[in-house]
């Protein structure tokens, strides 16, 4: 079962807090998940590139939720997006906040910030559950999102 640190009912609450947050620096709401996409992703990935680590493996387990809530930004279709990805959807159904790609988001964030200074650069095995015995390693992945694309 993947259970290792999925979504809580308290992401509700912080999805809120940044919500409104970029409501006041003018950031509308059709626009929320594309800018924190942009900004608080790809920019990320870029800094953390010029360093030679990618950033996109900080998000361990989160990543594939992250990679379709991107691909639903881009118009992808979800076949298309399984097909190019090949990423379990078990693994995407637990990491993502059900109607809510926001949450999803700030979820993930949550979980890189958490592991940011305690898990060496570039790890690409992480657990999915809490007796670690279930992982994903996302250098399996071919087409997975890799250092920086803008």
């Amino acid at each position: 079962m993947i259970n290792y640190l999925t979504p809580s009912n308290d992401i509700h609450e912080v999805t809120e807090d940044v919500r409104q947050t970029l409501k006041q620096q003018g950031v509308l709401d059709n626009d929320l998940v594309d800018h924190v996409i942009k900004h608080a992703f790809f920019n990320n990935a870029k800094l953390m590139a010029d360093r030679g680590v990618d950033f996109w493996l900080y998000l361990g387990g989160y990543l594939p939720a992250v990679e379709w809530v991107i691909a639903k930004q881009n118009n992808e279709s979800e076949d298309a997006f399984y097909e190019r990805t090949q990423y379990p959807k078990s693994v995407i159904e637990a990491y993502s906040v059900e109607a809510d790609d926001l949450a999803t988001l700030v979820a993930a964030d949550a979980f890189k910030n958490y592991h940011l200074g305690q898990i060496v650069a570039n790890t690409s095995r992480w657990s999915l559950n809490e007796d670690e015995e279930l992982f994903i390693d996302l250098s399996q992945f071919e087409n997975r999102l890799k250092g920086f694309h803008s």
